[in-house]
């Protein structure tokens, strides 16, 4: 799971880019069942808490910190996940760049 977290990057229409450097903490539990016939079923659900080191950049701006999901779970849409930010370096109170992030 950390090779393929680390590095990992997303950029919005903006040029805004957020890259995730490091997997920190990982707990939880996670399985994957097949029903049996010729046309077998397979679920996956998992419960998950993990830390990511993060670093983004906004217009010329680097920002960097942690981001700690603490509930993603199958049963959950992947809107409904519990994320907070905590940042070493980052961005004013009210800019955009806040905003952004």
């Amino acid at each position: 799971l950390t090779v393929r977290l680390a590095g990992l990057a997303c950029q919005d229409e903006d040029g805004a880019l957020v890259g995730v450097r490091a997997l920190q903490k990982f707990a939880g539990e996670a399985t994957v069942t097949r029903t049996l016939g010729p046309r077998g079923r397979v679920t996956r659900a998992f419960d998950l808490r993990f830390e990511l080191d993060f670093q983004a950049k906004i217009g010329e701006e680097l920002y960097a910190g942690r981001l700690a999901f603490s509930d993603v779970s199958s049963a959950a849409d992947p809107d409904e996940y519990e994320v907070s930010a905590d940042f070493d370096t980052g961005p004013e109170e009210g800019s955009e760049a806040q905003m952004t992030l």
